[in-house]
């Protein structure tokens, strides 16, 4: 469908090679976010993040429109803003509560792209008490969104970070040792993905084969090795 640029922790672009049926069931999963959620789509992401997809097409293709504006703090021009949904990086929308000159209700507001400080969901809460927060967290190899967090849940009152949730539809997440064994539950792992997984590198077999390795429990299965621990 698409070859996505990202250079994630290294700072070497590198092509990622994502296939249609991918792309198709990202979109799919847009479509179970509930009525109307992408009626009035609020639309700052640059073409080259990849979360650009889910809000571009998931847009589209439910039949709803697109407010493209510069960035989110461009939502201050308005006195109030009558929008659906809202995605955003937590940092940018942290700018955005502390400019309280917009009233905003949207169905839904998704941050994604860095951590999500609890501090940020309780004004989240305070600044938007009808809005659904959602955390939602993926790399581009697993095709833009792999795991889901809503705050119709509570995170532990302990953290200090939103979770990262719990694998969207058709989506799979490990907590794996060195050998591709389960870690026992509390222990410290590396997050492995399955599901909708990108072909791979372009150009770029060797890594492609160090980061997409075999699924050790489902035979002809990848599983994209992230990093994350």
């Amino acid at each position: 469908a698409y070859v996505m640029y990202t250079s994630g922790s290294t700072g070497k672009p590198k092509g990622v090679v994502v296939p249609h049926h991918a792309m198709a069931r990202l979109v799919a999963w847009a479509t179970t976010l509930g009525e109307d959620t992408f009626a009035h789509t609020f639309f700052s992401t640059s073409l080259n993040f990849d979360v650009s997809v889910f809000e571009l097409f998931g847009t589209l293709a439910t039949g709803g429109t697109l407010e493209i504006a510069h960035n989110i703090l461009s939502l201050t021009d308005h006195p109030a803003w009558d929008g659906t949904l809202v995605p955003a990086v937590p940092s940018a929308f942290q700018a955005l509560v502390a400019e309280p000159t917009t009233r905003l209700d949207p169905k839904l507001l998704i941050l994604a792209g860095e951590a999500f400080p609890t501090t940020l969901l309780d004004q989240a809460r305070r600044a938007l008490p009808h809005t659904t927060v959602a955390n939602i967290y993926g790399p581009t190899e697993a095709t833009v969104y792999a795991t889901g967090w809503f705050s119709h849940e509570n995170p532990d009152p302990k953290a200090t970070t939103v979770p990262i949730g719990r694998p969207l539809a058709g989506k799979s997440a490990y907590v794996l040792d060195a050998t591709l064994n389960p870690v026992p539950a509390g222990s410290w792992g590396e997050l492995y993905l399955a599901g909708s997984l990108v072909r791979g590198y372009i150009g770029r077999p060797h890594l492609t084969s160090e980061r997409f390795v075999a699924h050790p429990y489902d035979q002809g299965a990848r599983l994209y090795r992230t990093g994350d621990l």
